[in-house]
């Protein structure tokens, strides 16, 4: 299986969780650890659309056309934040945790 919107070494852990997306037993949260320059982020980010999206492709990655995935790509998807650390190799901070929760509609 060729799965355009990720890596070669992350194509059975897409499988894995699509898997679980159709069984409707997703968890709650995921933590995506590895070594630096492995493509973790763009995986996460990826996921994250393809759960978003309205319109998903065979492969079950979002099709970019739909007003989700408009928003996504506009950067004003209601149901999608990026928390990150504030400097590299830091913690992310409690504020930042509270900032989010305060502005969650």
């Amino acid at each position: 299986m060729n799965v355009d919107h990720c890596f070669p070494w992350q194509q059975a852990l897409w499988s894995f969780l699509q898997n679980q997306k159709q069984q409707n037993a997703l968890s709650h949260a995921f933590l995506f650890v590895g070594m630096s320059g492995v493509g973790k982020g763009y995986f996460a980010k990826q996921f994250a659309h393809s759960l978003l999206c309205q319109s998903p492709t065979a492969f079950q990655s979002a099709c970019g056309e739909c007003h989700q995935c408009q928003l996504l790509t506009a950067g004003n998807h209601p149901d999608y934040r990026v928390i990150m650390p504030e400097e590299a190799g830091k913690a992310i901070k409690i504020d930042q945790i509270r900032d989010l929760i305060e502005n969650i509609d």
